[in-house]
């Protein structure tokens, strides 16, 4: 903190420091903080360990009452083959560090796709990090590394396809309401861990086809149909070694569900849906495969999805 002796003024106070203790990091990790009535550095550079980009241009602010640090930036990078244009938020207090970004990505043999990527060293898995990164994911499972905590890197997306001659479609005559469609895509993900020197991969990939129906009339009455198909893989692959383990995936579910409720008159809508009652049924069969590079396979049999997907709600 200098005094300006020409105009008598004092200048801003700034400060330095090391980043130390957060497992991930690399380069040059002091940063420089000015004190302009809240503590802030801009135009920071953060390196990560095992991916070859960095994130610039970063604002942080400092939380001083929960010894914290927030930024944000616009990311337009590679990282390893991902091409990302987006936003991130960034997150560093005592628990560790992480980058949570979302946009459009460019994959290798996927081409554009909406995206989430997480990336960092967290001693625990936020639920509102995951439920963020999930909206980008059509398989809503997170890999078992990143369930417990955050440490390494984590990409999610889902493509749509366009399915030919069945497009969505909607209708309200009063009396009734309904709406039908379908949808099929693919979903794909990647993931490393930092403790793995960067030559152990996850790997994930899953096609999927969705179609449904659901309506209401002024009777109170409510239906709906859904059906899914899942085909995917997932699972490890070792660039040093060439060894890998994969685990495959096939289901099929089915849902239908009904709820009708007495018409009751009310001021407010004419007709208010009181005293509800309705029964839904669910039903999926999956096959899982699991194979590796050592010649070892397994096939079993079970219930539910591949996916992780909620069967039909009562909303329905």
């Amino acid at each position: 903190m200098e005094a300006d002796m020409s105009s008598g003024i004092w200048k801003n106070f700034t400060f330095s420091g090391e980043m130390q203790g957060f497992k991930g990091m690399q380069g040059d990790t002091r940063k420089t903080f000015v004190v302009t009535g809240s503590i802030n550095a801009s135009n920071q550079n953060i390196e990560v360990k095992n991916i070859p980009s960095g994130f610039g241009n970063i604002g942080l602010n400092y939380d001083f009452v929960n010894s914290r640090f927030t930024g944000n930036l616009q990311l337009d990078k590679n990282i390893g083959p991902l091409a990302l244009a987006g936003t991130a938020n960034l997150l560093v207090d005592p628990d560790g560090w992480y980058f949570l970004a979302g946009g459009k990505v460019q994959a290798p043999g996927i081409g554009a796709m909406s995206a989430g990527l997480l990336i960092g060293d967290y001693s625990k898995m936020p639920g509102d990090v995951s439920g963020a990164l999930m909206q980008f994911a059509y398989d809503k499972h997170v890999p078992p590394s990143f369930q417990n905590g955050i440490s390494g890197f984590f990409f999610t997306g889902m493509k749509e396809l366009p399915v030919l001659n069945i497009p969505n479609y909607s209708i309200d005559l009063g009396v009734i309401s309904a709406s039908f469609g379908a949808q099929a895509g693919l979903d794909a993900r990647l993931w490393m861990d930092f403790a793995s020197a960067g030559n152990e991969y996850g790997i994930g990939a899953m096609v999927f086809a969705h179609a449904y129906l659901k309506g209401a009339s002024i009777t109170c009455t409510k239906f709906g149909a859904d059906a899914r198909a899942e085909l995917g893989m997932k699972g490890s692959y070792a660039t040093s070694t060439g060894t890998f383990s994969l685990n495959g995936c096939g289901s099929f579910t089915i849902s239908g569900s009904i709820k009708q409720c007495f018409p009751t008159p009310c001021f407010s809508d004419g007709i208010c849906c009181e005293g509800c009652g309705g029964i839904g049924v669910s039903q999926g069969i999956k096959v899982n495969l699991l194979l590796d590079s050592n010649g070892a396979t397994d096939l079993s049999f079970g219930f539910g999805n591949c996916s992780g997907q909620q069967v039909m709600g009562g909303s329905w």
